[in-house]
Formats: structure tokens, sequence, C-alpha cells
């Protein structure tokens, strides 16, 4: 058996709701050959209990970790053509800070 896995430490860009699930927008930083880069990834949550802590104690900007599986699929559009698609399933996550106000 083999399990594709992910982990992102980074900030919190969007939170969008949907019906069971929450889409967390993540940004972290990229370092290669000496470059320093940002990449987005959207993770998504289905876990009742995460989604209301999220909605009550999760903002924009905060510092958070997300650990999960890497799913892959695929599905047919409308006009016949195959879509593939990666989703990255949250199995732990947490808020390690929130984000500073100006003043701070």
């Amino acid at each position: 058996m083999s399990i594709a896995k992910f982990t992102i430490v980074g900030n919190i860009g969007s939170i969008t709701e949907g019906k069971g699930v929450i889409k967390l927008s993540i940004f972290s930083n990229f370092y290669y050959k000496g470059e320093n880069d940002c990449r987005i990834n959207t993770v998504s949550i289905f876990n009742e209990n995460r989604i209301k802590y999220i909605k009550k104690h999760v903002g924009v900007g905060d510092l958070v970790s997300a650990e999960g599986n890497i799913e892959q699929n695929s599905y047919e559009n409308k006009d016949g053509e195959t879509i593939y698609t990666t989703n990255l399933m949250v199995r732990d996550f947490n808020r390690i800070a929130k984000k500073q106000s100006k003043d701070e």
C-alpha cells in the first residue's frame, strides 16, 4: 500500500465555506537555488469539528499547519475532455499563531 501525504506551514490567504467543507488557501515560502518565492496551496477540510473550530478561531493571516493525504481524481467535462485534479485533504490542522496587528 502506498500513501501520498503533505505538510504545509504558512499563512491563511482566504477561507471559502461550502456545504460540509471549508477550503483554505495557505501561503508558504519556497526556497530554491537561493531564490525566495511564495507558493499558494488550497486544502479541503471535511471534518465537522475542525470546520467549527476554523469558523470560530481562524482568520486570514493566521499562521497554520495542515497535514493530510493527496488524492488524485479525474472527471469528464461537458466537452468530453478528461480533467485531472489533485486534492489536498486535511487530516490534522493547527493554528500556530494569530495574525499580528499593525500595532504589535
